[in-house]
């Protein structure tokens, strides 16, 4: 069975099969018992195929691993999440999904706080679902289109191709967030706040004034100032 696995694995690879839904896994199977007159196993070779050869994305999405992958994850299972997020995005971008890390996940990122999140919330303008990765929660918070703005997403091509919003965009984020979607965030002002970008980016939240009628409140009068 483990050489029927690899063998099928490998064909995928070969016909640059990389982000499937079972059915289509299931078919290409069908094509791949004929050239080699199998049995159908479909059901073994599928949750064979779980243990280190495809993961789980999104809305019955699978991402077939490559051999390099497949290999860290058999070796380091603490690799799941890392190669996880990176086929994640490398998904979404493919499909034309704006997606980054936000609220409390950017900051994290940022460095603006050091404890270890279990929850990350990964803004986008086609999912609203939770899932689990391992041993943390994953949660898709969609956004309307005309507020997710490309040039306040910070991309570091790690390990884990994650791309998060900078410190401006992450707190007109929480506080539409809080205001809109009745979501739960902390709201503080860093000093180290650019007022041209945040000005800028309340010029996309036209439609929704309560990001920048709730911003005054926060801001003190040296901050108000800096407010157009």
């Amino acid at each position: 069975m483990e050489n029927e696995t690899d063998r099928f694995w490998r064909y995928l690879l070969e016909k640059n099969k990389r982000y499937l839904e079972k059915q289509e896994i299931k078919e290409n199977y069908a094509k791949f018992r004929k050239l080699w007159n199998q049995e159908d196993n479909f059901d073994k070779i599928f949750d064979s195929l779980r243990k280190n050869k495809i993961l789980f994305l999104v809305k019955k999405k699978w991402s077939i691993l490559a051999e390099e992958e497949s290999s860290a994850v058999r070796k380091n299972k603490s690799m799941y999440n890392c190669i996880f997020f990176q086929k994640l995005f490398d998904y979404l971008n493919k499909n034309g999904i704006s997606a980054y890390f936000g609220l409390g996940s950017a900051e994290y990122f940022k460095g603006n706080f050091w404890q270890t999140l279990h929850t990350f919330h990964i803004i986008n303008n086609k999912y609203n679902l939770k899932k689990k990765v391992g041993n943390q929660a994953i949660i898709f918070v969609k956004f309307p289109k005309e507020i997710i703005i490309e040039s306040a997403i910070l991309k570091e091509f790690q390990k884990d191709g994650k791309s998060f919003s900078n410190n401006e965009k992450t707190l007109l984020d929480k506080i539409y967030y809080t205001e809109y979607m009745k979501g739960k965030a902390n709201l503080f002002i860093l000093d180290s706040l650019n007022y041209e970008l945040i000005n800028l980016y309340l010029g996309f939240f036209k439609k929704y004034p309560l990001v920048k009628a709730k911003l005054v409140t926060l801001l003190d009068e040296d901050q108000l100032r800096k407010i157009r």
